[in-house]
């Protein structure tokens, strides 16, 4: 895996995507909105990751567990709206959306949300995630 690798790949895109938008506007409101979509999308992507890496795993146990004990009934196979639900509410995922709501309120509260350099924020991210994703697939292969 790439922990460290990603991490400081992750920060540089982070400081350099700042960086340019700061060199390009000279405005430091900008680039806390800037920040606020690039770390909020950031962490929803993370938890997403790993609430779905825990769902797998957990399944993967569950399978392995039946095949062992041949002797039990085979247990009820849960609905795909059962197994949804479990996925999609996982308290990481929940604590993830919820920063990222609280940072785009407090950005309009305060009166100084920019939608473009929050959607440049989020872009970023959303762009830097699928490259590693995509880098990382291409080393295991």
């Amino acid at each position: 895996m790439c922990k460290t690798q990603c991490l400081l790949i992750v920060l540089l895109t982070n400081l350099l995507g700042a960086l340019g938008l700061f060199v390009y506007s000279q405005n430091s409101l900008e680039i806390y909105n800037f920040e606020v979509g690039y770390i909020s999308f950031l962490l929803v992507a993370i938890a997403n990751f790993l609430a779905t890496k825990k769902y797998i795993h957990h399944k993967a146990n569950s399978i392995y567990q039946t095949s062992i004990d041949k002797s039990e009934k085979k247990k009820n196979k849960p609905s795909k709206i059962i197994s949804g639900i479990e996925l999609s509410f996982s308290w990481l995922r929940i604590l993830a959306y919820t920063l990222l709501i609280i940072g785009l309120f407090i950005l309009m509260h305060l009166k100084v949300f920019i939608f473009w350099a929050y959607l440049l924020g989020i872009s970023l991210s959303v762009f830097i995630t699928i490259l590693l994703q995509y880098i990382n697939l291409k080393r295991l292969n």
